[in-house]
């Protein structure tokens, strides 16, 4: 399975900030990322796994995209706070995440 499919995937268990937060899905883009890999072949594990790694290299030690808007982008906490703002951020990222791997046919 080609990376960015996987990646649609995750978009099914990533909370999306409106609904009733369920134990099925994530707050967080590793996480859903995860979920959405854990029954396939381990290859597509492993490409999973990558993307996951490439996440986290790009909010690095701030463990979490929130902390790191308020670390690097200086984005008051108020913000951070509004779990719909925040989903919708983790969204647009997952949608950028798809079309780069689409545009390397991947």
């Amino acid at each position: 399975m080609k990376t960015s499919a996987i990646l649609h995937r995750a978009k099914n268990y990533l909370w999306d900030g409106v609904d009733k937060y369920a134990d099925e899905k994530s707050l967080g883009l590793c996480g859903a990322i995860f979920r959405a890999a854990r029954d396939l072949p381990e290859d597509d594990r492993l490409r999973a796994a990558g993307v996951r790694l490439e996440i986290m290299r790009a909010i690095g030690e701030n463990l979490y995209v929130s902390r790191w808007l308020q670390e690097r982008h200086n984005v008051p906490k108020k913000y951070l706070k509004q779990s719909k703002l925040m989903q919708e951020y983790r969204r647009r990222w997952l949608d950028h995440l798809i079309a780069t791997y689409e545009e390397a046919g991947q």
